[in-house]
């Protein structure tokens, strides 16, 4: 079954949060 976009999204922040302080992950969720 294909990947929804909210999934392909929520997976690439899984993937990119690892690299990002705290901060730039609450920023990311602020937009």
């Amino acid at each position: 079954m294909p990947f929804t976009p909210n999934e392909i999204k929520n997976k690439e922040f899984s993937r990119v949060k690892n690299g990002l302080e705290p901060t730039e992950v609450a920023n990311f969720w602020s937009n």
